[in-house]
């Protein structure tokens, strides 16, 4: 049996050696939104790959298994569940595990466990009609371990693994420590460690401290959560070292929590052995990448590059700043819209934020030649019907400086009979005057029941109509004005 029992290799979605089909096939991405998805951890390096058509990818390797993980998150439609996928290995169907009807990370897609030792090519095939499938990661058990592997999964039952005697399995799969100073050594060759855990739902969920150091330097504290709910939470980062000079190092990590703290549990981890590890996303999943150069290339530093490149920045964030201030200081005094001169026949624009949409009513003014007795609530029963009546042309406009209702001397005969709704003035009035008389009230038609309204008379003469107070014939106006004249008159005598 190998030292290195159960030891294997993750290819990352952004490591070169997995060829995509296409571009158009497939995108990546990198926002890590779907790190919180579910409790199965967060992605690999939180990169994924995804499809939306029949996209495909190839990987070559050499080893005896393999597996694909990724971001499962089916959808149900009337014609079934979407998307699909099917794996080959050496062009012979492999199992596929069937879509779980959550999104969860770190979801096992297919998988070939007895592979002969030797070279092997997977190809993923997927079949979707718009719901994304989604690459993470592949796991594959290699023939030897060798410096291009950039990834190295270590699970907990590897033997080069030293527990002392307080640790013990938790179910088939982890290790675990509940008692205080527990100690773990573990010897590796690479830059970088990653420790991933469990947290059981079954116990105490306090969160507990624990430290690690490398090479026998000093400790560094790291804080152990619990699942904080009801479920239990898989394949959870609890630290991460900084990145290490590339050689063999010695971890060692100490538990200071007890019983009533969450347990220390050892899933498995994840040792870089190269200075990026694919940490980054690569730009082109289709080019290879050069590994990264040393962090430090040269002990002299370049002072004016490192000044243009802070204050180039903050110069362009200023100008940028006060092109935003501007634009906003002219939006509050400019109207949001330009729109033509505001007229008796063109309602104005609706006001700027508004909180509710609006069905325009077109602005009604206060009377044609003088104030209005109309009550708010007479103007919201007839609002309705405004639409129906046509403005007289511009040149009729509103004395604004007269006096109120109640103080106007009429010169002419007084507006004495009652107001009617809107709804019985005639639909289109037409005037005959060029020059409109004094203003004999506040320009409202006269009520139904008025008998010249409706006379034979007043339906022929169509035409006679005057702006005393409403619809009037002719013949009414004069015979009121004689009489209103031999009255004045008789009192001059």
């Amino acid at each position: 049996m190998s030292k290195y029992l159960a030891r294997r290799v993750l290819v990352d979605d952004t490591d070169p050696r997995v060829v995509y089909s296409n571009a158009q096939d497939w995108s990546q991405d990198i926002s890590g939104l779907r790190d919180n998805v579910g409790n199965f951890g967060k992605a690999l390096k939180s990169t994924l790959h995804r499809s939306t058509t029949n996209g495909s990818f190839q990987f070559s390797f050499s080893g005896t298994s393999i597996d694909v993980f990724g971001f499962n998150d089916p959808k149900q439609n009337v014609t079934g569940i979407d998307t699909s996928w099917e794996c080959f290995v050496d062009n012979a169907k492999v199992s596929s595990t069937e879509p779980f009807a959550f999104p969860e990370n770190n979801w096992k897609f297919c998988s070939a466990d007895t592979l002969p030792d030797g070279n092997h090519t997977l190809a993923l095939n997927v079949a979707s009609a718009g719901q994304p499938f989604w690459l993470d990661y592949l796991a594959y058990t290699p023939s030897n371990i060798t410096p291009d592997d950039k990834l190295v999964f270590i699970s907990q039952q590897d033997s080069e693994l030293r527990y002392d005697a307080s640790w013990s399995p938790l179910g088939d799969t982890w290790q675990m420590t509940r008692t205080p100073g527990a100690l773990l050594s573990f010897d590796f060759n690479g830059t970088r460690l990653s420790w991933y855990a469990l947290a059981p739902k079954e116990l105490p969920s306090r969160k507990a401290r624990a430290s690690y150091s490398i090479d026998g330097g000093s400790e560094t504290m790291f804080l152990i959560h619990g699942p904080g709910g009801n479920t239990t939470l898989y394949n959870q980062l609890i630290f991460e070292t900084p990145i290490l000079t590339q050689g063999p190092h010695s971890l060692q990590v100490k538990f200071m929590g007890d019983n009533t703290t969450t347990p220390l549990v050892l899933d498995y981890l994840i040792v870089e052995t190269t200075q990026n590890g694919y940490s980054s996303p690569q730009p082109d999943p289709q080019t290879p990448q050069t590994p990264a150069t040393s962090a430090v290339k040269s002990s002299r530093v370049n002072v004016a590059a490192i000044t243009c490149g802070i204050i180039f920045p903050l110069l362009f964030i200023a100008i940028l700043f006060l092109l935003v201030q501007t634009f906003r200081r002219r939006r509050r005094i400019q109207p949001a819209h330009p729109t033509r001169g505001f007229t008796l026949a063109s309602p104005p624009p609706s006001p700027i934020g508004s909180s509710h949409k609006q069905s325009w009513l077109p602005h009604i003014p206060t009377s044609l030649f003088g104030p209005s007795r109309r009550t708010s609530a007479q103007t919201q029963e007839t609002s309705h019907q405004v639409e129906e009546i046509d403005y007289p042309p511009a040149r009729w406009k509103t004395f604004e400086s007269s006096p109120p209702v109640q103080e106007l001397t009429y010169h002419g005969l007084p507006n004495t009979q009652a107001f009617s709704p809107w709804k019985d003035s005639p639909a289109r009035p037409s005037f005959v005057s060029a020059t409109p008389p004094l203003p004999a009230g506040p320009g409202r038609p006269y009520s139904t029941d008025s008998p010249a309204i409706y006379s034979e008379e007043r339906q022929i003469d169509d035409g006679d109509r005057s702006y005393y107070g409403g619809y009037q014939t002719r013949k009414e106006v004069m015979a009121h004005e004689t009489s209103a004249r031999n009255s004045m008159v008789k009192k001059g005598r």
